[in-house]
């Protein structure tokens, strides 16, 4: 997978067909940049096995799901927290089945994408990508 996201980066674009419908399954979206200290709620887990590698997180107002490889780990006194090391958007996007859409990023189970036909950019579950 790291050769895969590795690759994605400075390759040709990915194209993918959507086999099925996906609604945001978040009211609001977390959006962090880099240095950020967010707050982890490690009692919170992720149910689905394919999506496994991302942490319920919090910063002031803001919280959602992000991925474990942008974040560095502290341990201060009984709070446990993180830095995040680039920016982030938990956006997710809504996607019809049919879809084209070209995969910028792949985490944890998860597609960065942007759709074709509206440029709108966000986070897809991979398996309703074909």
């Amino acid at each position: 997978l790291y050769i895969l996201v590795y690759n994605l980066k400075r390759d040709a674009n990915v194209y993918c067909k959507v086999q099925t419908a996906w609604r945001p399954t978040q009211k609001s979206v977390i959006m962090l940049a880099p240095g950020d200290i967010v707050e982890l709620d490690l009692m919170r887990k992720e149910e689905n096995p394919e999506w496994q590698g991302w942490v319920w997180c919090k910063a002031g107002n803001r919280e959602g799901w992000v991925p474990v490889q942008i974040l560095e780990f502290q341990k201060e006194r009984t709070v446990t927290s993180a830095k995040v090391t680039r920016h982030y958007s938990a956006a997710e996007l809504n996607v019809e089945e049919g879809d084209l859409v070209v995969i910028d990023e792949i985490l944890n189970g998860w597609a960065w994408v942007r759709n074709i036909s509206n440029r709108e950019e966000g986070w897809i579950p991979m398996q309703i990508l074909g």
